[in-house]
């Protein structure tokens, strides 16, 4: 059971376990200090990458994977979003829109190992703008 609120954007497999990643009204922790760095910016990618989130805090959770989050900085609205699994500490976010300023952050998403239940804590957020044109 998923204790999160919102819309389905995608489903990931990860391992026996199907994967919602749900972005519209749902609350996330923020985790202070937790820092997503930005490299490559063309005018539709983007590499995102972060430091894991620092487990030994997390008591009985679990680091269950990280999506990168880019919104649009204008209305806020999410528009791209890459999943990857808990070992992982990069990305490559794809298909934004060239010349556009954008807020990238990282969400980790932590499991309970007692109950299942999914949390969040999003990373600081980086403010990019894609380059013009089609490089």
């Amino acid at each position: 059971m998923y204790q999160l609120k919102g819309k389905a954007l995608e489903v990931k497999r990860f391992g026996q376990i199907d994967l919602l990643t749900l972005f519209v009204q749902f609350s996330v922790s923020y985790e202070d200090r937790w820092n997503v760095s930005v490299s490559n910016i063309s005018s539709t990618t983007v590499n995102v990458g972060w430091l894991p989130l620092n487990s030994s805090s997390l008591n009985s959770t679990e680091i269950y994977g990280y999506v990168a989050v880019c919104l649009h900085s204008v209305s806020g609205d999410i528009l791209l979003l890459s999943v990857e699994n808990a070992s992982s500490s990069d990305t490559i976010v794809r298909n934004l829109k060239s010349y556009r300023r954008y807020k990238v952050k990282v969400v980790a998403l932590l499991k309970d190992r007692k109950t299942g239940v999914i949390t969040l804590k999003s990373s600081e957020e980086t403010d990019i703008r894609t380059k013009e044109g089609g490089t």
